[in-house]
């Protein structure tokens, strides 16, 4: 009897082990596509009556069900199946008081919000990164150098490449890039963003994204990681050099000044550090408190230009009004906040028609937060990056402080799929000290 119970206990524990083998290599497939797809922005929207603001269709306001949204709750889910295997928790070494918190104030928030169904549908995306960092943040058996690094080079010459196409032919490219989010446009597309290029507006590239800054940010984070990748094969090399000049070259078409000027201090300060001339890490953290304070005292700066009637361009003057608004709405619910997603519902003022052009977050990461989630939320998302660039390495390091500089003068950390899903990622990777 001792030997049947021994040989069934056999069998079973290799069962077991297969089933795991296979869960964990289905995880590697799903993370090196969900890499690889990043910059897609293919999905299935749903038009509800509140995606509408006084007969504008809003697309923040809308569900959407992306390609890598599937992806990342596929890996989340094989993930629980794994750790119900192994008889482990998901959430790991994660303090649940601090969960448990963060679930009682997105409750409140979505109670107290101008809409709750708006409300509701940004906190199941919060909740979607979250549990994505988690994932990556506990996930112990993925061959990072394989399903992260090589995927991203590779997605990085890809769609870097279709941006510089985009701008020689001044157009979209159509055909297949259709299914991974490329919208069809041309330069004479009413609101497509245009730029002077040595005496001549041009349309600048897009790629799959929504819009140029939110390529630009997609680069830089490309940019910086490829920087600090130590390429030994001569795949990786190639990958490496590729991604950097077609990287380079669709970053400079995008003239996306502000990502030109956090990209500028990073590697400068990636110098400095290298020479030891400068221990930039204490002073991100003060830049990082600084930027934070000078955020929330932004719509004050902000109205006092405007009252003072200040001639600036067209896009910084909008910068300038959302600004403005912002502060006017955050007076509201300085505490709990509007709700999340709530922002551009508060937006609309009456005596200014021509609001329908403004209609989107304000371009600010801290501002945005403040407005949607009171002075709670300011304090939860300033202690999840300040927590991210105490524990990170030097790689992420960097890409940490791109993404708290560019959050400064740009939305899309908070707003665009895209950049969410490189800022989950960050924010996981940062704990684990990775060496490229």
């Amino acid at each position: 009897m001792k030997g049947k119970s021994a040989i069934w206990w056999l069998r079973k524990k290799k069962s077991k082990m297969f089933k795991l083998g296979k869960i964990i290599a289905a995880q590697q497939i799903i993370f090196a596509s969900l890499i690889f797809l990043i910059p897609t922005q293919l999905g299935y929207h749903i038009w509800l009556e509140s995606s509408y603001l006084q007969g504008v269709r809003v697309d923040y306001f809308a569900p959407t069900l992306n390609l890598t949204d599937v992806l990342v709750f596929s890996l989340i889910a094989l993930f629980i199946l794994e750790n119900r295997l192994n008889k482990s928790s998901f959430l790991g070494k994660i303090n649940r008081p601090f969960v448990y918190i963060l679930l009682g104030f997105a409750v409140t928030n979505i109670l107290l919000a101008s809409s709750r169904d708006l409300a509701l549908i940004k906190w199941i995306k919060v909740i979607e990164l979250a549990l994505f960092a988690i994932y990556i943040r506990n996930k112990k058996n993925i061959n990072l150098q394989k399903v992260l690094f090589r995927p991203l080079l590779l997605s990085g010459i890809l769609f870097s490449a279709v941006g510089i196409a985009q701008f020689i032919s001044q157009s979209s490219l159509g055909g297949l890039l259709y299914f991974l989010g490329e919208r069809a446009f041309n330069a004479q597309t009413p609101g497509i963003a245009l730029a002077n290029y040595f005496g001549y507006y041009l349309l600048r590239p897009y790629s799959t994204f929504s819009h140029p800054n939110s390529f630009a940010a997609f680069l830089g984070f490309l940019l910086i990681l490829a920087n600090f990748f130590r390429a030994k094969t001569k795949l990786d090399i190639t990958l490496k050099w590729s991604s950097f000049v077609l990287g380079i070259a669709a970053l400079l078409l995008t003239l996306s000044q502000w990502v030109f000027v956090s990209l500028l201090v990073v590697f400068l300060g990636v110098y400095l550090a290298k020479r030891k001339k400068l221990d930039f890490e204490p002073l991100a953290k003060w830049i990082f408190v600084f930027s934070v304070v000078v955020s929330l005292f932004f719509s004050i700066f902000s109205e006092y230009l405007l009252k003072n009637k200040y001639v600036f361009d067209e896009s910084f003057s909008e910068r300038l009004y959302l600004a403005k608004r912002a502060g006017e709405i955050v007076k509201t619910s300085p505490v709990f906040g509007v709700g999340l997603n709530n922002f551009i519902l508060n937006l609309p003022k009456e005596g200014e028609p021509e609001f329908s052009w403004r209609l989107q977050p304000v371009h600010n990461i801290f501002l945005l937060t403040f407005v949607e989630a009171g002075i709670l939320g300011v304090l939860l998302l300033s202690l999840v990056i300040f927590l991210s660039l105490k524990k990170t390495d030097s790689s992420f390091f960097w890409v940490l402080t791109f993404i708290l500089i560019s959050g400064l003068a740009d939305h899309y950390w908070l707003t665009l799929q895209q950049n969410q899903l490189i800022l989950g990622l960050v924010l996981g990777l940062s704990p684990k000290n990775i060496r490229l």
